[in-house]
């Protein structure tokens, strides 16, 4: 392997190019080849789950660290953090129950990517709230969380109703 080819491999590698298509921009080497040389160059390996088309990738920046990003359907998916502990005294965040009760109720898709977040979000910006004493704003972050859930579960019922009406449609 000579060293355009290394650079060659390395630059669409991380790039997020697959095996195939690097060895079609490489003369005389197959898709088994390219794999062999990502090995042995000791390039990040992907996990890629055809089945949802959801990807990982791990890779190294410039300065040598590690960085993973997700992608699903070709877009970039941020998975938020958990909100921070709550100050001293406060036995539960609010929306703890809440979400209890959500995650019995509603579809695991819906509840993580939607109703989740969103305590998560309120949970957060209440506890910054209450460090920094102002109580009065964390009490309205407070109602404006549980609205901000009640408005997710409102519009996501007609979208779900909608699907099973053309469904019905479509056996008719």
């Amino acid at each position: 392997m000579t060293s355009d080819e290394e650079n060659t491999i390395r630059n669409l590698w991380a790039h997020g190019f697959s095996a195939e298509d690097i060895a079609s921009q490489l003369e005389g080497w197959s898709r088994n080849r390219v794999i062999g040389a990502v090995h042995r160059l000791g390039l990040a390996k992907r996990d890629i789950d055809l089945g949802n088309k959801f990807i990982k990738r791990v890779s190294t920046d410039r300065h040598g660290e590690k960085r993973v990003t997700y992608w699903y359907n070709r877009r970039k998916v941020v998975f938020r953090q958990q909100p921070s502990a709550p100050p001293p005294g406060i036995i539960s965040p609010p929306g703890y129950k809440l979400l209890q009760v959500l995650k019995a109720v509603f579809p695991k898709r819906f509840y993580k990517g939607v109703l989740e977040q969103t305590v998560f979000d309120m949970q957060e910006e209440y506890n910054e709230c209450l460090a920094e004493g102002d109580l009065k704003l964390a009490k309205w972050v407070r109602v404006r969380g549980y609205l901000s859930v009640g408005l997710a579960i409102f519009t996501a019922i007609p979208a779900s109703l909608l699907g099973k009406f053309s469904a019905l449609s479509k056996s008719e």
